[in-house]
């Protein structure tokens, strides 16, 4: 990043009157990716300041609110018929990018990253490198969507390019992009804000939850965060140094400049590979995610359907390492019915076998005349939490089989450690499921 865009964009942030500490500044960090420094002074009452580093009045916080104000971000939505807000902050980056330096925004637009990272960048040979991952899955799902959305709106894209004179791509891989500085950039107000136990109806952008904060959004994640942030009255946000005085953090040197980092939350790895492109160190908050199969008759179908929906159940349940866990661990009890569930098919001989005939008496079934009409129930059938398990583990294991074949195959790409990672994941969970039986 140049030192002219930089000055450029603080120049404009605080004509436009945001607020920035003068010793705030924007700098390349070993690794290649850049932060946001704060040069100290050696007096340790620069850790005791209650007023906020940086102060983002919300004319200046991107929301679902500003996007919408855009005569052709409401026209693409409607033809999409999806008035999300990530939809509509995706479409409003991506025709301010198009428009160049005849954007209101192009100060901050050109603060941000020129390509993008995660699952949607991967090239063909990586993902099949991740072939039978969940990240594949989901990488594969969500570029379904994209095209279709983009496809759903491109003459209204292509229209409006000719009529603003917009010298930027308005593309795919630009809707791709943009997709992606809204999964790995945007932030939760609402989360923010019920943290604080503060809820105001007055406030400017009281209805928006996603925003896209400028110079917030420069902040790199960190598990240890040394700024925190918040949602003022007036919908501006405020960031305040997270560093108490008598802080003995070998990170924290009184005497140079400190990187301003705050979480970006609490995530498996398959979520941080996906989003941002890279995994923290030491993530106490992994899981594996495994996708739980509704099989059966179309009948017996919906009613499982149905009564995951009563009880609160996902199709997808994560697996944690039980390593990271201190003494004895078990399977919680909402993944433990979604197995269930699962293994449960009218239709397979194995299932009958193993479990015993099942009839359908909707909204309810029975097994071996047992009959099913609640989760304890459920979970009181004979043999079918050894045989979900028994299901779940080898298709686990059928799945990290399939991936150590692509890794060696492609051995000479370079992915995101997430592939060793989701090797370790499987063979863990699988043999935790094993050790079960």
């Amino acid at each position: 990043m140049s030192t002219t865009a930089t000055d450029q964009f603080f120049s404009a942030f605080r004509l436009m009157g945001g607020a920035a500490n003068s010793r705030l500044r924007i700098s390349a960090l070993p690794g290649g990716q850049r932060g946001v420094l704060f040069d100290q002074a050696s007096s340790c009452q620069t850790f005791e300041a209650e007023s906020p580093l940086i102060r983002v009045p919300s004319p200046l916080v991107i929301t679902a609110a500003t996007a919408k104000q855009s005569e052709v971000v409401r026209s693409c939505c409607a033809c999409a018929g999806d008035s999300s807000e990530a939809l509509q902050i995706a479409l409003f980056v991506l025709t301010e990018r198009a428009r160049g330096t005849a954007s209101d925004w192009h100060w901050y637009i050109n603060m941000l990253p020129a390509s993008g990272a995660g699952a949607l960048f991967l090239d063909d040979m990586a993902l099949e490198a991740l072939t039978g991952t969940p990240l594949r899955m989901a990488a594969d799902a969500k570029l379904r969507h994209l095209r279709k959305q983009h496809n759903s709106f491109r003459q209204i894209l292509d229209a409006w390019k000719t009529t603003a004179d917009a010298p930027g791509s308005i593309d795919f891989e630009e809707f791709k992009w943009a997709t992606f500085i809204v999964l790995s950039r945007t932030v939760s107000l609402q989360s923010c804000r019920a943290l604080a136990d503060e809820q105001d109806s007055q406030c400017p952008n009281a209805e928006d939850d996603r925003a896209l904060v400028p110079l917030l959004d420069m902040l790199n994640h960190s598990s240890e965060p040394l700024a925190r942030w918040s949602v003022d009255s007036d919908g501006a946000v405020s960031v305040f140094l997270n560093v108490p005085a008598d802080s003995t953090r070998s990170d924290v040197a009184r005497d140079s400049a400190m990187e301003l980092t705050f979480s970006y939350g609490l995530k498996p790895n398959t979520e941080w590979v996906y989003e941002y492109g890279f995994m923290p160190e030491r993530n106490s908050h992994d899981a594996w995610p495994y996708f739980t199969p509704l099989s059966g008759s179309p009948s017996f179908v919906d009613i499982k359907r149905m009564w995951m929906l009563e009880l609160g159940l996902t199709p997808r349940v994560m697996l944690s390492d039980p390593g990271r866990h201190r003494g004895t661990y078990t399977l919680p009890r909402s993944t433990m019915l979604s197995l269930c569930l699962a293994a449960l098919d009218d239709t397979s001989d194995a299932c009958l076998q193993q479990i015993g005939p099942i009839a359908l008496a909707y909204p309810l079934f029975e097994v071996r005349s047992f009959l099913v009409d609640s989760d304890d129930k459920l979970l009181q059938i004979p043999n079918l939490r050894k045989y979900a398990l028994v299901l779940c583990s080898r298709c686990l294991a059928r799945q990290a089989s399939t991936m150590q074949t692509s890794l060696d195959s492609y051995s000479q790409l370079r992915l995101p450690d997430f592939s060793s990672s989701a090797q370790q994941q499987y063979d863990t969970v699988t043999n935790y499921l094993a050790a079960e039986l």
